[in-house]
């Protein structure tokens, strides 16, 4: 996580997100499925009057995203503080950003991830992503996020040592054709 705004210190900071805080599958932190342990102190909490944000997250290395997971926040009876709908945005250079759309959050339902959102479709290839919350599911005050992670998918992207391998070859072959019709 390089950066949000606004941007908010412990017990209920913005590293919250991404840290596996609370969740139930330390031991297999990959699992989509996993449930976040229903704790305060383990999600990300915007100050009152401030239901919106920007995430930018900086990926650790060139990824083709497959999908993202999302676990909504709540705070016991608090459901409607988690965001309800994002737009997300791609970059290799964290400047020139392409969007992806905007997607719809469910709202919290306890401890479950509370939506997959797929990008497979997209076939996004990026070093750098930022989610735009542009709104949450109707508490005016606050916006909660218990926890995101982002998934590589199967994308292949083709190095350009192939992709010359590939041409040489067709070259090969077309040159041959036309040395037989000689």
């Amino acid at each position: 996580m390089s950066s949000t705004t606004p941007d908010y210190a412990a017990p209920w900071a913005v590293s919250k997100i991404i840290d596996n805080s609370g969740m139930s599958d330390i031991a297999d932190a990959g699992s989509p499925n996993a449930s976040h342990i229903a704790s305060n102190s383990s999600q990300w909490v915007t100050r009152s009057g401030n239901p919106t944000a920007t995430l930018d997250f900086t990926l650790p290395a060139t990824f083709g995203l497959s999908h993202i997971v999302w676990w909504n926040g709540h705070q016991g009876h608090a459901t409607n503080r988690g965001a309800k709908l994002v737009n997300i945005m791609t970059s290799f250079n964290g400047s020139a950003f392409s969007d992806l759309g905007n997607f719809n959050i469910d709202q919290a339902t306890g401890t479950g991830p509370d939506t997959i959102i797929d990008l497979s479709s997209l076939s996004p290839i990026a070093d750098f992503v930022k989610i735009s919350i542009l709104s949450n599911h109707g508490d005016g005050n606050y916006l909660t996020i218990r926890e995101i992670r982002f998934y590589e998918g199967a994308t292949a992207v083709p190095e350009p040592s192939t992709l010359a391998i590939f041409a040489l070859g067709m070259i090969g072959f077309a040159s041959r054709r036309f040395k037989k019709q000689a």
